[in-house]
């Protein structure tokens, strides 16, 4: 069964753009495509600069790119959210009731 929201999508998208991994390697400025692979494997993730130079050479967002973590950080970002937004509406409550 494939996951609801996978690791990555680098190989898929490299494989769309009709690509290899040393070609890739090629175009970032790499020694080898050691790294890709272990980036494609979710067993390494690239610093920022180099999802977006991902982001680049596939021509699609880094959400695209990494989904499992875009959901992951966004689930938990809007739980913070609305745990804020919760906060607020309990203390203007409560400051209305005072009054």
């Amino acid at each position: 069964m494939e996951e609801l929201y996978p690791t990555n999508r680098l190989a898929y998208f490299r494989k769309r753009m009709k690509l290899s991994q040393k070609q890739v390697a090629q175009i970032l400025g790499l020694e080898s495509a050691a790294i890709l692979s272990l980036y494609e494997k979710g067993t390494a993730q690239p610093s920022l600069e180099r999802a977006l130079a991902l982001e680049i050479v596939y021509r699609v967002p880094i959400a695209f790119l990494f989904p499992g973590i875009y959901e992951r950080m966004r689930e938990e970002l809007h739980a913070k959210e609305d745990h804020l937004a919760h906060q607020r509406l309990s203390k203007t409550i409560q400051t209305k009731n005072k009054h």
